[in-house]
């Protein structure tokens, strides 16, 4: 499954929803200019600013997946594996200051706002088919999130993003004991845990024949609290570990989203991070190698039910770095399912 591949499997995906749009002629109202009386606030209310896009891994979002996937380092089983990946988060709204029109309605021409978020997130991968163990790594994210958007037109939005937050990822207790005795001195345990910020822009048209493109771009930093880089340095079998160089990762997100009222139609959104290597074997302060990661996801909607937690039927293809805490030392490797994602 090449580089190519996804890039061609994205494009089809893109014009076959286009001319499905154009075929129903679903062409959005523009959104009513702002509201005079300035800014209000609202406790606890969300806003469809800068959400996760189904594509982005690990982000606070929900979605369960059934996927083959390339065997983790320390798997016992050789060939592909059936895993799954579950992710259980949400970006919390605690206060929002907008003029607009309020609710999960997009940002008019003119109105602006901007409001805190907590998001919170847990990623879990099981295999239940590998002898070492079922659960093979748990991921955790929590913090504090501060967005904001703009009304650059009727049909066209700005958002922004900062976030600061803490990231650790563990090795199951059970898959840790088997790797130990199986492979004895070869197996590290590696503790992968950073604080973070992070930064992102977005830009989101809404085109006459009926669909609305986001584009993105983002970068992440470790905070360096605590400990310098994504995981804490020591003495790890006998061998000195250093901390990690590289510490940001940048990244793009794209997405398109028919506009409809009724109906379920395709949309299809993409991923790519450049994502750092975890090299625990260098012995000089020397930059890691990067690896660009891609991830597709086509997905299908129905568009009757337009309330948050309806679910998304969703088929994902991943190829890149292993993004799995410490399991990033892993430079090539490749995931393919299908699932489902509940929107935000």
């Amino acid at each position: 499954m090449s580089s190519r591949f996804l890039v061609l499997v994205g494009i089809i995906s893109l014009c076959l929803g286009v001319e499905n749009a154009k075929a129903q002629d679903l062409i959005q109202t523009p959104l009513p200019d702002c509201k005079e009386e300035g800014l209000s606030s609202k406790i606890f209310e969300n806003r469809p600013w800068y959400e996760p896009l189904p594509a982005t891994p690990h982000e606070a979002q929900t979605v369960i997946m059934s996927n083959w996937s390339k065997p983790f380092e320390y798997m016992v089983k050789p060939g592909t594996h059936y895993i799954w990946e579950v992710s259980l988060g949400r970006e919390i709204p605690i206060v929002v200051w907008d003029s607009g029109n309020g609710g999960d309605i997009p940002i008019g021409k003119g109105c602006w706002g901007f409001g805190l978020w907590a998001p919170i997130g847990f990623h879990l991968i099981l295999d239940f088919g590998d002898p070492s163990d079922p659960m093979i790594n748990t991921d955790y994210q929590f913090g504090f999130m501060g967005k904001a958007a703009y009304g650059v037109s009727n049909r066209d939005r700005l958002g922004f993003k900062f976030q600061v937050g803490h990231q650790s990822s563990h090795l199951a207790g059970d898959f840790t004991v088997n790797a130990l005795g199986i492979f004895g001195e070869k197996f590290r345990r590696v503790d992968v845990n950073y604080e973070f910020y992070e930064v992102g822009i977005s830009w989101e048209k809404l085109y006459s024949w009926g669909g609305t493109v986001t584009k993105r771009l983002s970068s992440t930093f470790t905070a360096g609290h605590g400990h310098q880089g994504f995981y804490s340095h020591g003495v790890r079998n006998g061998v000195l570990l250093l901390p990690s160089e590289r510490n940001y990762e940048p990244a793009v997100g794209l997405q398109y989203m028919p506009s409809a009222s009724h109906g379920w139609r395709p949309y299809v959104a993409y991923d790519a991070h450049l994502l750092t290597t975890y090299d625990y074997d260098r012995q000089s302060e020397q930059w890691e190698k990067a690896r660009v990661s891609q991830s597709l996801v086509l997905g299908l909607r129905n568009f009757d039910h337009q309330s948050r937690g309806v679910p998304d039927f969703v088929v994902k293809f991943y190829r890149g770095r292993n993004p799995n805490g410490q399991f990033r030392n892993q430079n090539t490797y490749w995931t393919a399912g299908f699932g489902v994602y509940i929107r935000p």
